[in-house]
């Protein structure tokens, strides 16, 4: 991630899937029974023909999972062209850049229509960006902190945050995004597993709250806590809107609900500002 190892980025804290080896092909290997091939940016510079033969090397040799390097978005354009005949492509949001041509689709403005209302933020995320934009938020706008122990003997109950937040003005936002020396604290006395459920379910019961007592702007941080708000929110379909920040759109859940869905590390340091602004207005 930029100049940093994988493993020294903050994401060897991950709460639920540290990554503590910078290695793709080997942290995939953990995963697998199946082969983990490579293509290394060599090949990936000589443009999509290269890649597709290496591809095709790899396959030969039994690798049925290939990992495919890019550090440039003029990579990920030839990887696309490269992919236009493979059965399953999965990737990090960029490696959407070089696809739509293999559909005859060209690049155009994405139509929205703001979402007036009220507005918040639930972010579950413990990455360093994200916490870097929970202390941004909070120093202009109403926050308030969850406390995993607080949630999981009971202390403080959905309607109660949900109260609190629809009670605010601008946008209110409530984190649980702890440093990892509190989330392993957490997980040491109830259990990675019950400590990571309670507050996922716990951010789907404030979100359904907070909708259903009029709230049309929802945004949300961190994967597990997008994954939760989705499903406690029984979202089927969502239309894609403009881009906030690179790999982050605003996003249709309904007529009357707009959402801004992102893992930790992605946005600037502003985003939740950024985010509110593009779903709509108060």
């Amino acid at each position: 991630m930029k100049d940093v190892l994988l493993n020294e980025s903050g994401m060897q804290n991950h709460p639920l899937t540290p990554m503590t080896d910078a290695d793709l092909r080997r942290w995939l290997a953990h995963q697998t029974p199946n082969g983990v091939g490579h293509v290394a940016t060599q090949d990936v510079f000589m443009g999509a023909v290269a890649i597709s033969n290496a591809l095709e090397a790899e396959t030969r040799k039994g690798k049925r999972h290939i990992v495919v390097d890019a550090i440039r978005d003029e990579d990920l354009f030839e990887i696309g062209k490269a992919a236009k005949d493979l059965p399953l492509v999965t990737g990090g949001s960029g490696v959407a850049l070089g696809l739509p041509a293999n559909f005859g689709c060209t690049v155009a403005p994405v139509p929205w229509t703001l979402q007036n209302g009220p507005a918040a933020v639930l972010s579950g995320s413990c990455s360093i960006a994200t916490r870097n934009q929970v202390a941004h938020h909070i120093a202009h706008n109403p926050g308030r902190e969850i406390i995993a122990e607080d949630v999981i003997d009971g202390t403080l109950t959905a309607q109660d945050l949900a109260d609190w937040m629809l009670s605010q003005t601008g946008v209110p936002i409530a984190y649980s995004s702890a440093d990892p020396d509190v989330v392993r604290a957490v997980q040491d006395k109830f259990g990675t597993h019950r400590a990571s459920s309670a507050i996922e379910a716990f951010m789907a019961d404030v979100a359904g709250r907070l909708t259903a007592g009029g709230v049309t702007r929802l945004i949300t941080a961190g994967g597990e806590t997008s994954g939760a708000v989705v499903e406690g929110l029984d979202l089927h379909t969502l239309e894609i809107g403009p881009e906030i920040d690179p790999g982050v759109p605003v996003l249709r859940a309904s007529p009357n609900l707009a959402v801004a869905l992102k893992s930790g590390n992605f946005g600037a340091v502003d985003f939740f500002e950024k985010a509110a602004q593009q779903l709509g207005q108060p």
